[in-house]
C-alpha cells in the first residue's frame, strides 16, 4: 500500500508511505520509492513509464505487454514514450525479416518459450513445421508456383498445404478446399472454425478460438472496468443491458444480485424481453399460437415477429426463411442461416491480419505488382468487454 504524506517527525520531505510486510518504509522521493519497489517486488498502481502513482481508477490506463510481463501508463504519452526508449530490432523467428519488436506478434513454443514473430502467417508457418515432417516440396497450393523460401504452412484436417508467400497463404485461408471459413484466434493465433468468443470495446472486435483464451487475454491486457454492483475495479466478465443502458459487472454471482435489486425496484412490471434479451420495465405484451411473450418495445415486438414467423432476412447471405443462430452484435441482435452463415459475417469483420504487419510482404509488394495486398498495422489495444451470445428466442413453429 502506498501513500502521500508531508514530512516526518524530523521535518524531512517524505513523498511515500509504503507498508510492507508489518513494516512501514518511508521514501523521500519518485526515484526512491521506484527503487524500493523494484528491489521488494512489489506490485503498485504506478505508471511504468513516469513512475508517478496512478490515483485514479477512473481514469484512461493504457496497457502494453513487453518481455512477456503487463506494463501500465498513466496516459498515451508515456505509452508512446516508453516505446521510444524500448524499441528494439528483432529477426522473425521464421521469414528472418527484422522489425520492430512492438510492431511484432509474441507466440509461445512447446517449450514454454516467448518467440517473436512478424505475422501470424509465420506462426502459423513455425507451429505446422515443429509439429512434425511436412513431406516434400510442392507447388504451391493457391498460385500453383514453385515454392521459394521461406515456404509457409498450414494444416487443415490433416492435410498440410504449402505456400509461395503471405499472400497466398492468407487468400487460401478463405477459400480452402473444404469450403471452410477460418478464423484467427488473437490469444494464440492458431485459425478454427467454430463460433468464436467474442469481445466487444470502445468499437474494435477481438475473437477467440475458447474462452480460456479470451480470458487470458483479458488478464494479459488488464481489461479491467468498475463492477455496477460491487464498485470494485476488477476484470471485466460480462456486459448486460438494463432499461437501455450497458453495465459492467466481473462475475455471475454480481450480476445475479444486481439483478434482483433492480427487479426489486421494478417490481410486477420487471421482465426480460424475449427479443432482446434485456431486464426492463414491460412495454408490450404479445399472444400467439399459445404462448405469451413480454418485449421492452414494439419494435423488438415486430422484429421478433419476423423471425419467428419465418420473414426475417440472414444477415449475412440475406435469404430469408428459418434462421437458426442469434448473437448480440453492437447492441443489435442478428440472425443467421446456420454456422456457416454466422462465421462468413464474422470473418468479415476486424480479423489479426493474416498476411503480416512489417514483415515479408512488405518486401513482396516492392518486387511483383501482382502480389500487393493492403496491410493494416495491428490496432492498439485499449481494453475489451465480453458481448455476450444472444439467448435464442423461442423456438418457431417447423
Amino acid at each position: 500500500v502506498s501513500r502521500l504524506v508531508t514530512h516526518d517527525t524530523r521535518g524531512s520531505f517524505i513523498q511515500h508511505e509504503v507498508s510492507n510486510g508489518n513494516m512501514v518504509h518511508h521514501l523521500c522521493s519518485d526515484a526512491c520509492f521506484n527503487k524500493f519497489r523494484a528491489t521488494k517486488g512489489l506490485k503498485t498502481s504506478c505508471c511504468d513509464n513516469c513512475g508517478l502513482y496512478i490515483y485514479n481508477k477512473g481514469a484512461r490506463v493504457e496497457y502494453l505487454i513487453h518481455e512477456g510481463q503487463q506494463k501500465r501508463f498513466c496516459n498515451a504519452s508515456c505509452l508512446t514514450l516508453f516505446k521510444k526508449k524500448n524499441t528494439k530490432v528483432f529477426p522473425c523467428v521464421w521469414c528472418k525479416t527484422l522489425c520492430k519488436n512492438f510492431d511484432m506478434l509474441p507466440s509461445k513454443d512447446r517449450y514454454g518459450k516467448i518467440r517473436l514473430f512478424c505475422s501470424v502467417c509465420c506462426i502459423t508457418s513455425h507451429k505446422v513445421k515443429a509439429a512434425g515432417p511436412i513431406g516434400p516440396g510442392r507447388p504451391c497450393s493457391f498460385c500453383r508456383r514453385s515454392l521459394s523460401e521461406p515456404a509457409y504452412y498450414n494444416r487443415i484436417s490433416r492435410a498440410t498445404y504449402q505456400f509461395c508467400s503471405p499472400s497466398c497463404w492468407a487468400k487460401f485461408q478463405k477459400n480452402s478446399p473444404e469450403g471452410d471459413i477460418h478464423l484467427n484466434c488473437h490469444s494464440c493465433h492458431n485459425l478454427f472454425n467454430g463460433k468464436p468468443e467474442v469481445l466487444d470495446w470502445q468499437g474494435s472486435i477481438y475473437q477467440f478460438c475458447c474462452k480460456e483464451c479470451c480470458e487470458d487475454y483479458k488478464r494479459l491486457h488488464g481489461v479491467v472496468s468498475v463492477c455496477e454492483h460491487c464498485k470494485q475495479e476488477k476484470l471485466l466478465h460480462e456486459k448486460i443491458k438494463f432499461s437501455g443502458v450497458e453495465k459492467n459487472f466481473c462475475s455471475e454471482g454480481c450480476i445475479l444480485l444486481y439483478k434482483q435489486d433492480f427487479t426489486k425496484n421494478l417490481g410486477l412490471c420487471c421482465i426480460t424481453c424475449t427479443y432482446c434479451s434485456q431486464t426492463c420495465k414491460r412495454a408490450v405484451t404479445e399472444e400467439l399460437d399459445g404462448n405469451t411473450w413480454d418485449f421492452c418495445s414494439e419494435d423488438c415486438k415486430s422484429k421478433y415477429l419476423l423471425w419467428y414467423l419465418k420473414a426475417a432476412r440472414c444477415h449475412a447471405c440475406k435469404r430469408q426463411g428459418k434462421l437458426l443462430e442469434t448473437i448480440h452484435w453492437r447492441g443489435e441482435i442478428k440472425h443467421y442461416c446456420n454456422q456457416q452463415c454466422l462465421l462468413r459475417f464474422y470473418s468479415q469483420q476486424n480479423q489479426p491480419n493474416l498476411d503480416t504487419q512489417k514483415g515479408p510482404e512488405s518486401l513482396l509488394n516492392s518486387q511483383s505488382p501482382e502480389s500487393k495486398t493492403s496491410t493494416t498495422p495491428a490496432k492498439k489495444f485499449e481494453s475489451a468487454g465480453k458481448t455476450p451470445t444472444a439467448q435464442l428466442p423461442p423456438s418457431p413453429p417447423s
